[in-house]
């Protein structure tokens, strides 16, 4: 099969990394990347750093790095460093390498995302600034569609008081956008401390409600959407938590 995975980290990663010059990096300091693969039916992947291999095994679809939520992110020396997303177990079909990319003390992510042979790159910057009474999220549509298969997230507690549902709208009208890009802005939702259903839908139809989060005082989330909209078993619709911090 023919992976079209060499588009997947383009020109814009060079323009993404050169925030921080190697002589503003302290010593001893470490650089933080995390990665996830949400390629519906794509290869998994391995990730290298300057011909250092991070992860311990594969990532399969819906995998995100690290051993768990609190430890996403692998560790590198930082500096100008070659990054190379490889499909597991083949030479042939790289992500890379890309060279000279400056990675400083702020953590990255890289999320690839799409179907079948042909995958994506969203590049975001993880500019956490937790805040001591509230939790802060953000939310990537990685579900194939058109632009009119926009998703709309709510967020739904139920309160005892006067028995009704609380609800914060975490996404509105986001669209599945089949493109490179990358971001930097941040986790930008509120979020008081609480359990929430995290309620999904396409346009007015519901998609799906069977995700439960727990969201804490001073920790950052990212929630994405992945699977397909027909999809069953392993691809059906699901919401992806994450926690950074």
């Amino acid at each position: 099969m023919k992976l079209l995975f060499f588009f997947c980290i383009s020109s814009l990663l060079f323009l993404w990394a050169c925030n921080k010059s190697t002589d503003e990096i302290k010593e001893g300091d470490k650089a933080k990347i995390a990665v996830a693969n949400f390629v519906m039916n794509g290869p998994p992947i391995n990730v290298s750093i300057s011909n250092e291999l991070l992860t311990t095994a594969p990532l399969n679809y819906g995998e995100i790095s690290g051993t768990s939520d609190s430890s996403i992110y692998l560790s590198f020396t930082p500096g100008f460093s070659n990054v190379k997303l490889s499909v597991a177990g083949s030479d042939s079909n790289l992500l890379g390498p890309k060279n000279n990319f400056v990675f400083g003390n702020v953590p990255s992510s890289f999320f690839l995302y799409g179907k079948n042979d042909t995958a994506y790159t969203y590049i975001v910057q993880d500019i956490m600034q937790p805040a001591d009474t509230i939790g802060k999220a953000r939310f990537f549509n990685f579900i194939p569609g058109s632009n009119k298969d926009s998703l709309n997230v709510y967020l739904i507690r139920y309160l005892v008081i006067n028995n009704r549902y609380d609800t914060i709208w975490l996404a509105k009208t986001r669209v599945y956008q089949p493109y490179e890009r990358y971001d930097n802005s941040g986790f930008n939702t509120n979020i008081p401390p609480d359990s929430f259903h995290v309620h999904v839908y396409n346009r007015s139809k519901f998609i799906d409600s069977s995700s439960y989060i727990g969201i804490n005082r001073n920790k950052v989330y990212s929630l994405f959407a992945i699977g397909a909209y027909d999809g069953t078993g392993a691809n059906a619709p699901k919401i992806k938590v994450i926690q950074h911090n």
